[in-house]
């Protein structure tokens, strides 16, 4: 659960990182939308280049059950409300993210927005919070 460290963490930081917070279950019913769409097994890496590149890694999946369940899963919602010192919060319509290693043998699936920043880490109060799983 959200923590003094965590908040400590995001205001030194940019941002924190919660272990455990959504149930594996969850999870794993979200990581199964993503793959099946494109057509990978993380089992066996010779499938995570199967399909078409795609645009910044970006997996439309948007209203998926399996992410709408983890995006409204309690204490998620709490740690959130926690962050923004309010329980009114809207739920995004965010989307799925497939990122495969680089690979010679892959050269179409290079995605140069490895790393992507949305606003400035350090802010006193940033606008924008996003959370991520693997």
């Amino acid at each position: 659960m959200w923590t003094r460290s965590h908040r400590d963490s995001l205001g030194r930081d940019g941002y924190a990182v919660l272990s455990g917070l959504v149930p594996d279950r969850l999870l794993k019913a979200a990581r199964n939308v993503i793959c099946s769409f494109v057509s990978a097994d993380l089992d066996r890496p010779e499938t995570w280049y199967s399909h078409e590149p795609l645009v910044w890694s970006v997996v439309p999946v948007h209203h998926a059950q399996a992410l709408w369940d983890v995006r409204q899963w309690p204490a998620l919602h709490d740690t959130f409300a926690e962050i923004w010192e309010t329980e009114k919060l809207w739920v995004t319509m965010d989307r799925g993210i497939f990122k495969v290693p680089e690979s010679t043998a892959h050269p179409d699936h290079v995605d140069e927005s490895v790393m992507h920043w949305d606003l400035e880490l350090r802010a006193a109060r940033a606008t924008t919070y996003q959370g991520c799983f693997s």
